[in-house]
Formats: structure tokens, C-alpha cells, sequence
């Protein structure tokens, strides 16, 4: 391995991250794949973790330090152009990556020189158990370009492996969004290159009560629908299609009506030439669209309930299986919701 050009880097931001930081530093130190080096920027912790990241000798680390709290798309910045690689792994500070993560991610971007980045399937540590999280299955790029106009469904920031190169020659950054930022950095490389999720688990997400997604959830569900609605900005559909869908994304209650919601995102599908059918590639993200549709309609009615069954994208929602018989008391009551009765939008990113 050659320190001064090396294949991979490793960029992981820091930030008041002592309780987890060796476990997650240790993983990467550990990946099967070793041709890489391991950039951590600590942005103005004022607890333990710049002593914990100096008590390792690896000559792969390189320990940047903000001298004050610069933020996290600015700290991103900071270390990607520090970054010496020809790929750009990304791991944050209390996530988990497996042995062979860096292995296998760098296997396909070197077989596949048209694909600007990758990332994987997670399990989520929820309590200090490893939870799967999301079925796998091999999804296609149309797929996935598709499913990132309704949220970051499937990329945890974690799991991301990009082309240095490509990244910067188009001009891509971190921010300006305080939240939801890999959302935003995941459809600007999307628009310059294809996309793919390898079909295994090759990291561990951290969920927990202290986590910035748990405390600031409302917050990064409003910066959320903002991205979606400006990535919605350039798609060529119908002008009041895509009126439709900016208001559906805004608001936390919707009135749009359910027949002209799926033929907006029809047209969605048909632009990304993704297979929404239910045995489609893509049938399983439709399923999750529709799903979170139906939680976020403002109203409920037999005549509503009666064009949700009667349509083909009701076969195998996993909403009806899981609550049809709420949701049919909910419609023979004309059930009518207030915003406070909303549970927040779970694809923000």
C-alpha cells in the first residue's frame, strides 16, 4: 500500500462522539480490504474523543481538528478535500462497518466505471441489538433514481462509497441543509452517475435516544420535503402534476386525491424508467410510497377506500395486512385527522 496515494479514503467526522468512536475506528481498522487511509476530523468535541482517536498508532490514521465548531457539511468538506483516494468512503462516528465492507464496495466501483457510487443494506442497532433493516433485494439504478423523489429510503450515510474524482470535477458538496444532508449529496451524485445499493448488510446503523435524528426529527422532516420538492424541480412531467406532488411533499396531511396521486407517480416512474408493477423491480418502493400515502391522507370514506382496493397497487400493501381493519373503520367513520395525529414522514432521509 502506498500511504501517499492510497486506494480508499475513509473520512469519518467527529463531534462529542467518545461513547462509541473506538468501536467504530476499530471496524475500520479491521476491514479485510487494508489499501486505505483513514481520515477523522474531529469538529470541536469537548469530551473525550480527541484523546481516544490519538491513542491509536495506525499509520493509516490522519487526524484532522477543526480549532472551533465548524458544523457538519463544512467539517464533510473539509475532509473530502483533504481526501487523497480514488474512491471516498464515508462512516460516521457511532455506526459499525463489517469486516468486509470496504472490500466488496471497492470491487464494484472497479468493475463498474459508470456507476458514480454505492452504497449497502443496514442493520440497525436499536439497545445493543443488530436489527435487519429493509428486505433485501437487488434493485436497479432506474429503481433507485425513482425512489429518492419520494426519500432516502435505502442509503444510510454510512454505507456510501464514491468517486473522488466525479464527485468534485461536477461540482458536489455537503449543505448547505443543516439535516438530512446525505439525502441532498445522494441526489446530486445521482444526477451525474448511476447508483447502486449492494444486496447485503455491510454496516451497522446506531439508533438511539440522544441521536440527532431522534431530537431534531420534526426539523429534518421539513428539510427533507424542501430537498424533495427542489429534486422534483428539473423531472419532465405534467406542470400541475408536479404542483401536486410539491404540496403533497410539503404537507404533513394531504387532499390529494388518491387516483391523481398514483398517476403523478406514474409519470415519476415512467420518466426514471422504473418497474412499479408489483412483481417490478421497483414494485416493493411503490409499496412503501402508497403505504405512506395513506397515513398522510387527510380523510378517510368507503368511496376512498373502495378505489384503494379496487387499485393494483393495493395488492401486498403492507399497510392494509398490517391495519385494514382500522383503516375500514376509519372510512366507514369518515375519520378526519389533525395535524398533531400525523406521525412525521419516515423516507426524509
Amino acid at each position: 500500500m502506498n500511504i501517499e496515494k492510497p486506494k480508499v479514503s475513509l473520512i469519518m467526522k467527529v463531534y462529542n462522539g467518545e461513547a462509541y468512536l473506538k468501536e467504530a475506528i476499530n471496524s475500520i481498522l479491521n476491514q479485510t480490504y487494508q489499501d486505505f487511509e483513514f481520515i477523522i476530523i474531529d469538529d470541536g468535541s469537548f469530551d473525550r474523543s480527541p484523546d481516544i482517536v490519538r491513542q491509536y498508532t495506525d499509520e493509516r490514521i490522519r487526524f484532522l481538528q477543526n480549532e472551533q465548531n465548524m458544523g457538519l457539511c463544512a467539517t464533510q468538506n473539509k475532509a473530502i478535500q483533504a481526501a487523497r483516494g480514488e474512491y471516498i468512503a464515508v462512516m460516521d462516528c457511532d455506526d459499525i462497518s463489517y469486516k468486509t465492507r470496504l472490500e466488496k464496495q471497492v470491487a464494484f466501483l472497479d468493475t463498474n466505471p459508470e456507476y458514480i457510487m454505492c452504497g449497502s443494506y443496514r442493520n440497525s442497532i436499536v439497545n445493543g441489538e443488530e436489527i435487519p433493516f429493509l428486505p433485501i433485494k437487488e434493485l436497479s439504478n432506474e429503481s433507485l433514481q425513482f425512489s429518492l423523489y419520494f426519500g432516502n429510503m435505502f442509503f444510510s450515510h454510512s454505507s456510501i462509497m464514491f468517486r473522488r474524482k466525479a464527485y468534485q470535477e461536477e461540482g458536489i458538496s455537503y449543505g448547505p441543509a443543516k439535516y438530512a444532508e446525505d439525502y441532498q449529496v445522494i441526489i446530486e451524485m445521482a444526477k451525474k452517475g448511476k447508483i447502486y445499493l449492494l444486496p447485503e448488510r455491510l454496516i451497522a446503523y446506531r439508533i438511539y435516544g440522544e441521536s440527532t435524528s431522534q431530537k431534531k426529527k420534526d426539523e429534518m422532516a421539513q428539510i427533507a420535503a424542501d430537498i424533495k420538492i427542489t429534486h422534483l424541480k428539473d423531472l419532465d412531467i405534467a406542470g400541475q402534476e408536479k404542483t401536486a406532488l410539491e404540496k403533497y411533499f410539503a404537507d404533513p396531511i394531504t387532499e390529494l386525491d388518491f387516483e391523481e396521486f398514483i398517476t403523478c407517480t406514474e409519470h415519476v416512474a415512467q420518466v426514471c424508467n422504473a418497474d412499479i408493477q408489483k412483481d417490478g423491480n421497483a414494485g416493493e418502493i411503490m409499496n412503501q410510497i402508497v403505504n405512506e400515502y395513506i397515513w398522510k391522507m387527510e380523510s378517510y370514506s368507503l368511496k376512498k377506500w373502495i378505489a384503494l382496493r379496487q387499485s393494483p397497487y393495493s395488492r401486498g400493501l403492507s399497510v392494509l395486512q398490517r391495519d385494514g381493519f382500522l383503516l375500514f373503520v376509519m372510512s366507514v367513520l369518515h375519520y378526519k385527522k389533525k395535524k398533531e395525529n400525523l406521525e412525521i414522514n419516515k423516507y426524509g432521509g
